[in-house]
């Protein structure tokens, strides 16, 4: 799934179709060089024109890796690397892995 904004808060998703707003999915994401993991609420959709973008939020992220996220977003920024250096997976919270 495309990332198109990333913050230390959440983010928001190129996608093809919308998800279900407040459904709980899992996020793991590998930015620099930390690779976190994470629940998260997917927000309502906006339509794009070509697709949507969907916002989300983190919510089980501890302090700790929520500042981790931030530094390395900080970093990749400085370096110019930004969107090239972030990927992004998820799945939906309960499902088989």
């Amino acid at each position: 799934v495309p990332v198109h904004q990333l913050s230390a808060n959440g983010g928001l998703l190129k996608m093809a179709d919308p998800l279900t707003e407040t459904l709980k999915v899992q996020v793991a994401l590998h930015v620099g060089s930390t690779t976190l993991r994470s629940e998260a609420e997917m927000l309502g959709p906006m339509w794009a024109t070509h697709g949507y973008f969907q916002p989300f939020r983190f919510t089980g992220l501890p302090t700790q890796k929520q500042a981790e996220l931030k530094q390395n977003l900080e970093s990749l920024l400085k370096m110019g690397r930004g969107r090239r250096a972030i990927g992004l997976q998820w799945k939906l919270a309960g499902s088989p892995q």
